[in-house]
């Protein structure tokens, strides 16, 4: 039974002694490999689910970064709107 990334309701299937499940770690690997990719603005809507105007916003307040009008990839996994981020 498989269930997409973002699902809260994940399956656990091994911990590791420092309690972090596999799934959790497979997904910071992503992040780190993915450290000098960026998107759109649309993009990053499309990721955080939420409006491009509340994507600008969240830049200019400094909750996002953005370089060159492109936002990182990073940022948005570390947003602290971001529902699927990993804690």
């Amino acid at each position: 039974m498989s269930r997409h990334k973002g699902s809260k309701n994940r399956i656990v299937i091994g911990e590791h002694d420092n309690g972090i499940a596999e799934d959790n770690q497979v997904e910071k690997e992503e992040v780190a490999d993915n450290d000098n990719e960026t998107v759109s603005i649309y993009e990053a809507s499309q990721q955080l689910q939420a409006p491009e105007s509340t994507i600008k916003v969240w830049i200019s307040h400094g909750h996002l970064t953005s370089i060159n009008g492109r936002i990182p990839v990073r940022s948005i996994a570390e947003c602290r709107f971001n529902s699927r981020r990993f804690v």
